[in-house]
């Protein structure tokens, strides 16, 4: 004979609040946990991503010069704002050289800002020309 146990039920059970602080400090640790791991793959899967644009870019050149394209037109069609965008000198080069004209090094800002707006083409925003002012202070 003896006493045979076939189920067991537990149907209410009290912790400390002590008990329920560190239950939920466990349980909000984990979440951490996975988040912080989430985030890590992001971030390695952004760098082999940076890494094959990079290459790519290498490649080519010109990639790099239509992604700036790019960006500028998401930038004046999101934004209904006035963007400057810094432009290396050295790129008006071609346009600047004559023998009648300084270099770049050599000209004042008002006289590099009017040989650049005498032999640039006009700058388009939005089918509107544009004014072209590279050097800041000058007309």
């Amino acid at each position: 004979m003896g006493i045979k146990v076939t189920a067991v039920e537990v149907r209410d059970v009290i912790l400390p609040d002590s008990m329920k602080r560190a239950m939920a400090r466990q349980a909000e640790s984990e979440r951490e946990r996975r988040a912080k791991i989430i985030n890590a793959e992001a971030e390695f899967q952004a760098a082999q991503k940076l890494v094959q644009a990079a290459s790519m870019i290498l490649a080519q050149p010109i990639a790099l010069q239509l992604r700036f394209l790019q960006t500028m037109k998401e930038i004046s069609s999101e934004h209904k704002t006035t963007t400057i965008l810094p432009i290396p000198i050295n790129l008006f080069a071609p346009l600047t050289k004559s023998s009648k004209s300084p270099t770049p090094k050599e000209a004042s800002p008002a006289t590099l800002n009017q040989t650049l707006r005498n032999r640039a083409a006009k700058v388009w925003h939005k089918g509107k020309p544009c004014r072209l002012s590279l050097v800041p202070g000058a007309p």
